[in-house]
């Protein structure tokens, strides 16, 4: 070992990092993992790509520790939403239209994974749903007494208005085999159980088998996902990102997003995308008004940036993972997210610039890369 760098000291230098846990790491290689899922419109946010920016650095810490990366998996599991699903037609429909997501995804990812040179695994929901090791895992838990069918009722209730509601969903049997191939004896146990209550039970598998079979000891992931690392701390390491905001996050009134689904709202959220140009980016954020703070609380999930400051860091530390950093913002050159915190404290930079600049940096950095072959 060349050095001991906590996950927290790699990943500080980012700006990304808000907490996690350093145990199953300390003395080993760091192969982590990030869950997503798609988005609920046909766009993708680039708010995502800090899960992977976030490996880049881990892995170059691991290479100064150990002189190897690690892993990185993705995992993309926009099929786990039909176990949302109403009606037998409704989670065809659902099936269909985030199978086309999932893959689409994964082209996406691929593009990036190869300009941001990170060791990768891309899986998406049928290779751990396929996956009799998989089943075997989730039989376990409730073998071993970790989950009832009465507990994940009373867990799944904060999402429908009635018991009513709840089990009038599909059913665990209605799931099609030929995506979730259930063991029959396992089957024979849950298959009357509204498929909607093993959502969690499935996340759990999912980090266990990871963990298990992928050698995954660090799961990394947005601060909203303290819900169910909560049962997942026991088996790896949990990385907690700053959750990504919405254009027009204010000082006084932070708006924060899911950082892989753009979601159908009455207000639309603001938001850059893949397929965004630098001009479409600059007429978007043309009319907000750049406030003059870096950094402001969100009463739920913590420090959040401002939204300028967040999509330049994010470009910056992706010219870092493409070796091309430092990056010239304003005169002043930028070597990672934590540079340009810096910059501005000392009045370096001032966040009118970053607005100017974001619509480039962005474009250059994480748009581009991510059209690559």
């Amino acid at each position: 070992m060349k050095g001991f760098v906590m996950i927290r000291q790699a990943l500080n230098m980012s700006g990304l990092f808000i907490e996690g846990t350093e145990v199953f790491t300390q003395a080993h290689v760091v192969q982590s993992y990030y869950g997503f899922n798609v988005t609920k419109t046909e766009r993708e946010p680039i708010d995502q790509v800090h899960g992977l920016l976030a490996a880049k650095r881990i892995q170059k810490a691991n290479i100064h520790r150990f002189g190897e990366p690690g892993v990185f998996i993705a995992f993309i599991a926009g099929v786990f939403e039909i176990l949302n699903a109403q009606t037998p037609k409704h989670l065809n429909r659902i099936l269909k239209k985030n199978t086309a997501k999932d893959q689409a995804k994964y082209r996406l990812f691929q593009s990036l994974m190869n300009a941001y040179d990170i060791n990768s695994d891309i899986l998406l929901t049928p290779d751990l749903w396929q996956n009799a090791e998989y089943w075997e895992i989730f039989a376990g838990l409730f073998e071993s007494g970790r989950y009832t069918e009465d507990q994940l009722i009373d867990d799944t209730m904060k999402w429908y208005s009635s018991a009513e509601q709840l089990n009038s969903l599909c059913k665990v049997r209605d799931l099609p085999e030929s995506v979730v191939k259930i063991p029959s004896s396992l089957l024979n146990l849950i298959g009357h159980w509204p498929a909607a209550i093993i959502y969690t039970p499935a996340e759990v598998a999912e980090a266990i088998y990871l963990a298990e079979v992928k050698g995954v000891n660090c799961k990394i992931g947005h601060v909203d996902e303290r819900v169910y690392d909560k049962y997942i701390m026991e088996l790896m390491d949990t990385v907690h990102l700053r959750q990504p905001v919405d254009l027009r996050s204010r000082y006084l009134d932070p708006i924060t997003v899911t950082p892989y689904i753009e979601k159908h709202k009455k207000n639309k959220e603001l938001r850059i995308y893949f397929d965004d140009t630098p001009g479409e980016i600059e007429e978007r954020i043309e009319d907000i008004g750049a406030e003059d703070y870096i950094f402001t609380l969100d009463p739920t999930r913590g420090e959040v940036l401002n939204p300028f400051v967040e999509k330049v860091l994010y470009a910056i530390e992706a010219a870092y993972a493409m070796n091309v950093a430092p990056v010239n913002v304003d005169g002043t050159l930028l070597e990672s997210g934590m540079d340009l915190i810096r910059a501005l404290q000392n009045k370096d930079i001032e966040i009118q610039y970053l607005k100017q600049a974001l619509p480039e940096l962005v474009y250059k950095y994480i748009i581009a890369p991510s059209k690559m072959n």
